[in-house]
């Protein structure tokens, strides 16, 4: 984040197949977004490989959400899922969750659980979640504005620090 707040994650990043086909999908549940977009750029690995990565984004405008999200749809999913991208020295194997606060967590939770038309619960710790696919949200109350403090990783070995984040094992 380099919007003159603290270091750690601005978005949230949602997965979808066809970025088009869920932004219609969004709209008809009142979220309106800009059009979907293609951006296409070269990566340049540690290996030494360099590979072209396509997506096609698409970004609600602001101000719709508690916690501000976006979804894109990988054209070139292959590269992300690489053996040398997704074994980590730590453990990790992947996000199965992410820790997130609100001033008013159950309103954020049932903002976002009808933005993406799931169902939000809150659990008796006061925490709601809301799984919107395999990764889920848990969004607790804290002072100050919504925001994304940490990721539950599954396989993590032990807490860690990333940009600012709590990573903890799932």
């Amino acid at each position: 984040r380099s919007l003159g707040d603290a270091e750690g994650p601005v978005s949230l990043v949602m997965a979808s197949a066809n970025a088009q086909a869920t932004a219609d999908d969004l709209a008809d549940r009142g979220v309106i977004c800009q059009p979907p977009f293609a951006v296409t750029r070269d990566w340049h690995l540690a290996d030494g490989v360099d590979v072209q990565v396509s997506f096609t984004v698409c970004i609600p405008t602001t101000g719709q959400s508690p916690v501000y999200w976006n979804l894109c749809a990988h054209e070139t999913r292959q590269h992300y899922v690489r053996p040398d991208m997704t074994r980590h020295a730590n453990g990790a194997i992947r996000i199965v969750g992410v820790d997130a606060v609100a001033p008013d967590a159950a309103a954020a939770a049932s903002v976002l659980a009808d933005q993406w038309g799931v169902t939000a619960a809150t659990g008796s710790d006061g925490v709601s979640v809301i799984a919107p696919g395999d990764v889920a949200l848990h969004l607790r109350k804290a002072d100050g504005g919504a925001r994304i403090t940490g990721l539950r990783v599954a396989g993590l070995s032990e807490p860690a620090q990333l940009f600012g984040l709590d990573l903890v094992p799932a």
